[in-house]
């Protein structure tokens, strides 16, 4: 499956599944363990989709996270996640708390806003 969406990134890249296939290699490599390219492909997936119903942003920022030198990037990343992506409930908790952490040592951090349940 890599193979063939990687083929339709180097044949295909103006194509409207190019968001499509460069998540699609993120997740196989992130499952595999190869963080150093899975990150670059979920960054691919929203820069040729800036609408891809993929978490891409989400999924990027969680791998550049793990880089003490990427967390400004990653923060970016979370916070652009809560804006434009669908994200779950638990997706959505940690992404605001994990914001929280990072920027809470520049004293620019507002304490995490958890949703509140909707009032019927």
């Amino acid at each position: 499956a890599l193979n063939r969406f990687n083929l339709l990134l180097s044949q295909y890249p103006t194509s409207d599944k190019a968001d499509d296939a460069a998540y699609r290699c993120g997740t196989i490599y992130e499952y595999f363990g190869d963080y150093e390219i899975a990150a670059p492909c979920y960054q691919r997936a929203y820069q040729w989709n800036e609408y891809t119903p993929y978490p891409a942003r989400y999924r990027a920022a969680l791998l550049l996270d793990d880089k003490p030198h990427l967390r400004a990037e990653a923060v970016t990343l979370y916070q652009l996640a809560l804006e434009k992506e669908s994200l779950t409930k638990e997706e959505r908790e940690q992404v605001e708390e994990r914001i929280y952490e990072l920027t809470r040592a520049s004293g620019a951090a507002p304490a995490p806003t958890h949703s509140a349940p909707a009032v019927q």
